[in-house]
């Protein structure tokens, strides 16, 4: 993960930037999540990023009590600080998400938009468990993957070279259900992006999913 990382901290500033000036499917599945979830809601977001959308979306959302918003990248957490000041409710956590630790049953919620398939394809289906554990029962995971079954794909991405990897479609919704969760939506979507731009034509799987 120390490349991802590096990469991350590299294009922090363009990256957020893309980000920032596109519409978002993320918020589309955010709010299926902020619609299944009780007030004072417990959140975890993995891959914050620089705090856009979705955890300054998850700050002002008036059922979410507290956010654990995790990202590998110390320049996005930086950035991320400087865009949510003023919301206490927001704890900020830089590292690798397969360090973190929470107690049985703590969250009603997690977000994994754009990170789980940054680890090893080895890794990912023991980082599901680990967040079907955390959830209380009836907690809403959403998550995207990418549609290639492929131990590990490098492309160059704002200039710095990136590391993917996946199990297909059909490979992660059964890791999904593997891990616990029943699946309530689940399709594939052609990212927007215009000719030239570094999305165009790429295709996620957008997953819904709920502890029994």
């Amino acid at each position: 993960m120390d490349s991802i990382k590096s990469s991350y901290d590299a294009m922090a500033a363009d990256y957020t930037a893309w980000v920032e000036a596109k519409p978002s499917r993320r918020l589309h599945y955010l709010s299926k999540l902020l619609d299944s979830i009780p007030s004072d809601s417990s959140i975890l977001e993995l891959g914050c990023g620089a705090g856009i959308p979705v955890t300054l979306a998850l700050a002002q959302h008036l059922k979410v009590k507290k956010i654990i918003a995790n990202d590998i990248s110390s320049a996005q957490i930086a950035l991320a600080k400087e865009r949510l000041q003023g919301y206490e409710h927001v704890n900020l956590v830089e590292g690798d998400m397969c360090t973190l630790s929470f107690p049985p049953s703590s969250l009603n919620g997690v977000v994994a938009f754009f990170s789980l398939f940054h680890l090893p394809r080895s890794e990912q289906p023991t980082q599901l468990l680990k967040i079907h554990s955390w959830l209380q029962a009836g907690g809403v995971l959403v998550i995207n993957f990418g549609t290639e079954n492929v131990e590990e794909h490098v492309n160059d991405f704002f200039g710095e070279q990136m590391a993917w990897s996946g199990w297909g479609v059909e490979g992660s919704k059964a890791m999904v259900t593997g891990a616990g969760f029943d699946v309530l939506e689940a399709e594939v979507l052609e990212e927007g992006g215009g000719e030239g731009e570094v999305d165009s034509g790429v295709r996620f799987l957008w997953v819904v999913a709920r502890k029994a």
